[in-house]
């Protein structure tokens, strides 16, 4: 028996050689730029990657040229009593994945952005299970952002976007309450969506300054249906809610006659009423002389 191997096996093992060794190659290459990365945790988070792709590329701009700018701040608001967020390894492995995975996706789709890439995690009493925001400026309540509000690990991908800056006008909101049975009143401003803190100190947006008050007490916030959502911040006498010493952490949306006590201070919101749209008067119709 001849010990040559034949024409097609010598090409069968020249093709294999060299697919091996371009396979190795790619190897090297993708640990050494980052593009080997895998999802390492639950398949939740890797829906929310994919979504967070399709918002940058939502939110893609031209700026003159052709140049296209994705925003650079991305945000992820966790539901604070569902999700476990003690480790603070845990958030850094978690933020480091969505970090990963917006720099393959900007390189993969020739993106620009504006500033260096930056991602915040973080618990959040007002969000119900998981909101991805991404924008251009960094966050806060009164700038524009995308967001896309995720109610559990589950969620289909057809959840509609949503911008959080409301253009509606800021609401005058009056707070009511008594210390050293003296009447007090606080005149404040919501706009939707924003948050007023309660607490002792003058640096809160309501100062109570009473023993029963913590230093940062509470969160009241105007939701989109105007009404007031309230939440405990870990204060030492808690908040109540008719008489009820709400959860630390769980947002309570008011309804009307709703009694809410900060510590020992009962305290009333009084919501100003929408004012109602100038109408325009007809104008008179014009006579023809005939």
């Amino acid at each position: 028996m001849s010990d040559k191997a034949s024409p097609k096996q010598r090409s069968m093992s020249a093709d294999w050689f060299v697919q091996g060794a371009l396979t190795r190659i790619g190897d090297i290459f993708d640990r050494l730029t980052g593009r080997g990365w895998k999802p390492a945790s639950s398949l939740a988070t890797s829906q929310l990657i994919e979504k967070m792709k399709s918002m940058l590329d939502t939110e893609a701009r031209t700026n003159g040229g052709e140049r296209r700018y994705v925003p650079h701040n991305i945000g992820l608001r966790m539901q604070w009593d569902k999700f476990s967020t003690d480790s603070e390894k845990s958030i850094e492995k978690l933020r480091n994945e969505f970090l990963t995975a917006a720099v393959d996706h900007i390189n993969d789709r020739h993106y620009y952005t504006y500033a260096p890439l930056s991602v915040e995690i973080k618990p959040d009493y007002f969000t119900s299970g998981v909101k991805l925001l991404v924008s251009f400026e960094k966050f806060s309540e009164d700038e524009a952002e995308a967001a896309i509000n995720v109610s559990d690990a589950a969620a289909t991908d057809d959840a509609a976007a949503e911008t959080a800056a409301d253009s509606e006008k800021p609401v005058a909101v009056t707070a009511g309450f008594e210390l050293n049975a003296t009447p007090q009143t606080r005149r404040l401003s919501f706009a939707p969506g924003e948050r007023v803190s309660v607490g002792r100190t003058k640096e809160n947006g309501l100062a109570i300054d009473d023993i029963s008050i913590s230093k940062y007490h509470a969160t009241v916030m105007l939701n989109a249906e105007r009404r007031l959502v309230v939440a405990d911040t870990g204060s030492t006498n808690g908040t109540f809610v008719n008489g009820k010493r709400i959860s630390y952490g769980k947002a309570i949306e008011l309804g009307e006659g709703d009694k809410l006590k900060f510590g020992a201070i009962n305290v009333s919101f009084e919501i100003a009423p929408v004012e109602p749209a100038d109408e325009l008067e007809p104008e008179p119709a014009s006579v023809s002389d005939e």
